[in-house]
């Protein structure tokens, strides 16, 4: 991701990672991600660069947060579950813990439900992502098991419900079974059979479980017996 966003992959990195998609992507023959975007709308740009994510006034605490949740958590969980060698798993996963670590602070201090305060931003849109993928992927498919968002990072989870329940966009852009096929089928070479994962069902928990466990516990134990 540089200047212009997200940038499909050069013939090099295809050829380190091959479930990489190369420039030009072949459907729109895109060489950015937004290129596929303003393909369908000119002015795509300005609904979500505008002020109403990425505004002015907290433009460089987003940009220092964006820094580090992508180096450490978004790609974190790859460096951890792509690498190659112990030393390298350990440390990638290290630093990602630290950084939820982090973020579970920022989020217990905040003045308002969100990483910057009372009103959602691109960085709150930007770890949403990886979060809700978490647990359910990450733990076991990139060997992120130092522990688990639900049960380690209650700020976390919290928000996450928040955004998911409250905020209809995001219910409506996430799609879980969807996820996981992607992960089981792509990575030939960290899941060679192929096999998706039935569980976890509940995909996510109930807005109102809060840190009620023993309700947690109920609600997870009737889906895996349905």
């Amino acid at each position: 991701m540089g200047s212009k966003g997200w940038l499909f992959a050069t013939e090099e990195e295809v050829a380190e990672s091959p479930e990489m998609t190369a420039a030009p992507e072949p459907v729109n023959g895109a060489t950015y991600l937004q290129d596929i975007y303003f393909k369908a709308d000119p002015q795509y740009g300005c609904k979500f660069r505008g002020n109403l994510f990425y505004p002015e006034d907290k433009r460089g605490s987003v940009d220092e947060l964006n820094w580090w949740v992508y180096d450490t958590i978004n790609n974190g969980v790859y460096k951890s579950g792509i690498a190659t060698k112990q030393g390298a798993h350990e440390d990638a996963v290290t630093a990602l813990f630290a950084s939820l670590d982090r973020v579970e602070g920022l989020l217990k201090s905040s003045a308002g439900p969100y990483l910057l305060g009372e009103k959602i931003t691109e960085a709150d849109v930007g770890l949403y992502t990886t979060i809700f993928r978490f647990d359910a992927v990450y733990v076991q498919h990139f060997k992120c098991n130092i522990g688990m968002i639900q049960i380690t990072r209650l700020y976390i989870h919290k928000r996450l419900r928040h955004l998911y329940w409250d905020i209809p966009a995001f219910k409506q852009t996430t799609n879980l079974e969807h996820i996981k096929t992607h992960y089981t089928k792509s990575h030939a070479r960290i899941i060679p059979t192929g096999i998706t994962p039935l569980r976890p069902l509940p995909h996510i928990l109930p807005q109102d479980v809060g840190n009620n466990f023993s309700l947690r516990y109920t609600i997870i134990t009737n889906h895996s017996q349905s």
